[in-house]
């Protein structure tokens, strides 16, 4: 009846082998996110044999409505929501609160061979972390779509030669219209091993003789409106052609790491808010194809017709157009 942890589960699983038996779990989501990850996620999708069922207390017939408001008048608001309506606490502090699959995941995506292409890369350092890399196209109508990724542990000369291949052609010549390139090339102590890999990335030529170019990321103080910028992407408004409330960023669901960070980053939580104060800061976790879409929209992609490879100065970024220096 109760979230079970990851290695409960999976020792329930290995119990149902014998039998190949089913499994079944019935619960009220206050912690333990892997289950919305693992679980909730391809059961709404219908995926690995799953299904997924929300009910609220208000759908037991044998509960009055005197006991249910008694009930609710002991939770904080935070908690009502997965008490009362069976959505995930662990959720509560989403980011991107309005982001939804339905809404936003589209498939088949590709550019048209003239629509701008924007590309950013977060490197790491191989056997730590995987390296992140997102593409994203802005058509005609203004809107963004993010419609390519990276997500994989690889060598940086694996990396520089699978964005090599993933953007050009055997002889050279460009698969889509890229438009500029971005990199995360914050330094510190920690990473000082990393700033040769990423001059290794940039500087040295893959097997087909193609050498990529970058922009510099500048990230200092940029996370909070970057953020603010995607949420407001995301919000819904209304289509002149469609007549249907629409937003103006799409993700295709070739990117199934962006769209997990999507569904699961979230905020610092304070336990005492009126003695700690609300602090704005993301937690730093399920952030990485996040912060590369960030690093894109720092440059400002648009629509135009007829780009050249852009080079932006390390020192100038913007957001929807308004310039933060």
């Amino acid at each position: 009846d109760e979230p079970p942890p990851k290695p409960h589960f999976d020792a329930g699983v290995r119990g149902l082998v014998d039998r190949n038996g089913p499994q079944w779990l019935t619960l009220t989501p206050i912690s333990e996110a892997w289950l919305y990850r693992d679980l909730w996620l391809p059961g709404i999708a219908r995926e690995k044999n799953i299904e997924c069922f929300k009910m609220s207390i208000y759908d037991n017939p044998y509960i009055s409505v005197e006991g249910i408001k008694q009930f609710a008048s002991t939770l904080s608001e935070s908690y009502k929501t997965a008490r009362l309506y069976g959505e995930f606490f662990e959720l509560q502090g989403r980011v991107f609160k309005t982001f939804d699959q339905k809404t936003h995941v589209i498939s088949g995506f590709w550019p048209h061979a003239n629509w701008p292409v924007f590309m950013g890369v977060d490197p790491h350092v191989y056997g730590r972390k995987n390296q992140a890399a997102l593409w994203m196209c802005i058509t005609p109508d203004g809107d963004c779509i993010c419609f390519d990724e990276i997500w994989q542990d690889l060598t940086i000369e694996q990396l520089r030669d699978t964005i090599i291949n993933h953007d050009y052609q055997p002889n050279g010549t460009n698969k889509f219209n890229l438009v500029a390139r971005v990199i995360d090339t914050s330094i510190n102590v920690r990473e000082a091993i990393s700033h040769r890999n990423f001059r290794q990335l940039i500087e040295s030529k893959g097997k087909s003789g193609v050498k990529l170019s970058f922009a510099n990321a500048n990230k200092k103080d940029l996370v909070a409106p970057g953020l603010e910028y995607i949420n407001q992407l995301l919000q819904t408004q209304d289509d002149p052609v469609t007549h249907k409330k629409l937003p103006r960023l799409f993700v295709d669901s070739r990117c199934k790491r962006l769209i997990e960070e999507f569904e699961l980053h979230g905020w610092h939580d304070f336990k005492d808010p009126e003695k700690s104060g609300v602090v704005e800061r993301e937690l730093n976790s399920y952030n990485d194809m996040i912060s590369v879409a960030r690093y894109i929209f720092n440059i400002n992609p648009h629509y135009i017709r007829n780009h050249q490879f852009l080079k932006f100065p390390v020192s100038l970024q913007t957001y929807g157009g308004q310039q933060v220096r």
